[in-house]
């Protein structure tokens, strides 16, 4: 990595200069490696004011919920935790496991939206994200930093509106999760949406590196019950479970060794995602907490029959 490479840390700290919110960014954190390592790094090279923005999404590891208040703590930042409505929350996961064999593409509406939405309500011109270079890649970004404007947020909208009508077939259920998940009335065109930075662009990315940095400079430590390489939730298990069981144990071993080629994960993390075996009883609970009552072995058979919709064959680099 070439942590060395500031320059673009203070043509920041140029441009936010007069800023009259309270805070000069948003950095999304989920008590990962990732972007607790991007509000140390912010921290430690600038004086920028920082606001820490973390989803709770009722799975997050102890570990990880630790890993954002001590973190926060340590660093002077202000955080601001958001928990979505759970009912919600739970029908959507619900149909998403039933018929595609994962719920992250929920979490991905939420980290694509609600930082956003925070920024625009306390104006703050900046959200730092703590996109690997590949995930940037993979998402035809090709600088470091990324304008938006409310076209942009109007699609990301569109997508996830599309989404939630694609997996919750009643209508009036469907309207009603999209209020509660999805819209901000208070956003229109006249407002002045942040520019995304991406810092790994202009550093580089090396997982171990990265872990090396954080356990030695703050508070962070790995958890160890949220299965493959996440580092903050629970719900992990049972989406490599599933994946396992629908695209077989190949497609996971090649996944994982395309991220071990681009640095993504550590020695320790490699052999512990190939070794591990996810607890079945453990599976059996999540599914029972989002009211999936069929067997495994029925729910593995359907969703490798259920014929995909574009929205969800479109996977990203979080259900992945």
């Amino acid at each position: 990595m070439h942590l060395e490479s500031k320059d673009w840390l203070k043509e920041l700290e140029e441009k936010v200069r007069g800023n009259k919110a309270k805070y000069d960014i948003v950095v999304p954190i989920s008590g990962g490696k990732d972007g607790t390592f991007i509000l140390w790094y912010l921290r430690k090279n600038t004086n920028l004011r920082i606001l820490a923005y973390h989803i709770d999404n009722w799975f997050v590891t102890e570990a990880a919920e630790n890993n954002v208040k001590n973190v926060c703590a340590e660093l002077g930042c202000d955080c601001e935790i958001m928990r979505p409505n759970w009912n919600a929350l739970k029908e959507i996961y619900r149909e998403l496991v039933l018929v595609n064999g994962e719920m992250c593409i929920a979490c991905e509406m939420m980290i694509s939206l609600y930082p956003i939405e925070v920024a625009l309500e306390k104006q703050v011109p900046y959200i730092v994200w703590g996109l690997t270079p590949n995930q940037i890649v993979s998402k035809k970004i090709n600088s470091g930093y990324r304008e938006i404007d409310f076209m942009y947020y109007s699609k990301i909208v569109s997508y996830y509106d599309k989404l939630i009508e694609t997996v919750i077939k009643d209508k009036k259920q469907a309207e009603k999760i999209k209020q509660q998940l999805l819209y901000n009335n208070g956003i229109n065109k006249e407002d002045q949406f942040p520019t995304f930075i991406m810092p790994f662009y202009w550093t580089g990315y090396d997982a171990k590196e990265i872990e090396n940095i954080i356990t030695e400079n703050v508070s962070w430590t790995r958890p160890v019950d949220a299965g493959g390489t996440s580092s903050n939730c629970i719900i992990n298990q049972m989406h490599i479970y599933l994946k396992k069981q629908v695209k077989g144990k190949e497609f996971y071993e090649r996944m994982m060794a395309q991220k071990y080629a681009n640095r993504e994960v550590t020695d320790v993390v490699m052999e512990r995602a190939l070794s591990d075996r996810e607890d079945i009883n453990t599976v059996k609970k999540l599914l029972n907490k989002l009211e999936i009552d069929v067997e495994i072995e029925e729910l593995v058979e359907s969703i490798k029959n259920n014929k995909k919709s574009i929205y969800l064959k479109m996977e990203s680099n979080i259900s992945q």
